[in-house]
């Protein structure tokens, strides 16, 4: 179950990321994807982003 949901996601981000681009993936994409899977969350760097904003 925990494969379709990564593979569903995956889906929706690229929709939402690469509308245009079919068959090209960001480094930072690939990277937030990596630390993902490692366990590495980005909220707390998104939050001090909006926050400074």
């Amino acid at each position: 179950m925990k494969k379709r949901v990564d593979v569903f996601a995956l889906g929706i981000y690229g929709l939402l990321i690469f509308p245009k681009a079919l068959g090209h993936i960001d480094e930072a994409v690939s990277d937030l994807f990596d630390r993902l899977s490692k366990g590495i969350t980005p909220v707390l760097a998104i939050l001090a982003e909006t926050f400074r904003s």
